[in-house]
């Protein structure tokens, strides 16, 4: 991880940065690149407290988090918990939906058959000569998605559909 450490109204020391670096260098497990992300540190000496703010940018998104203790030891330990359950929460999350996308095929032995094709309803039309415009009309008129018809033009069996844009197409057995 790359770090740029800036301070307000405090020296950041070697101990300090040394500090931060070790705490925030434990986050490089969530990162394939350990180089990709980069952490900006601000710290501050406040009236009451000292405050610490780290935002982590990288490939996989951006993390941001503050902490406020009474000295800035304490203020990196708590910041870097805060940053690790963000990951750690983004690293679940993403696992979560590779196994919802990517299902294993698991093959029982004695699995259920596939059932045959049943047919449930025949019917019998009478097949009169007639154009592709009375077969639209006639397919519209029975509120169905196609017609079947013996088209009077090429006497070739015909089915007339409407597509799914509103439009119709036609099919020629031939």
């Amino acid at each position: 991880m790359k770090y740029k450490i800036h301070s307000k109204k405090m020296k950041v020391t070697k101990p300090i940065d040394a500090y931060v670096k070790e705490k925030l260098g434990k986050l490089d497990q969530y990162f394939k690149d350990p180089e990709d992300p980069e952490a900006t540190v601000f710290l501050k000496i406040g009236k009451i407290s000292q405050e610490i703010d780290v935002t982590i940018t990288s490939k996989i998104g951006t993390y941001r988090a503050e902490e406020q203790a009474e000295d800035i030891y304490a203020a990196v330990d708590l910041v870097s918990e805060k940053l690790e359950r963000q990951l750690r929460k983004k690293k679940t999350s993403f696992q979560a939906q590779i196994k919802k996308t990517f299902k294993p095929i698991i093959f029982k032995k004695n699995a259920p058959k596939e059932k045959k094709a049943e047919i449930t309803k025949r019917q019998e039309i009478e097949m009169k000569p007639m154009n592709e415009e009375e077969a639209i009309l006639e397919m519209n008129a029975g509120k169905h998605n196609f017609y079947m018809f013996k088209n009077c033009e090429t006497n070739e069996m015909n089915v007339v559909y409407k597509r799914k844009n509103g439009t119709y197409g036609v099919i020629k057995a031939s």
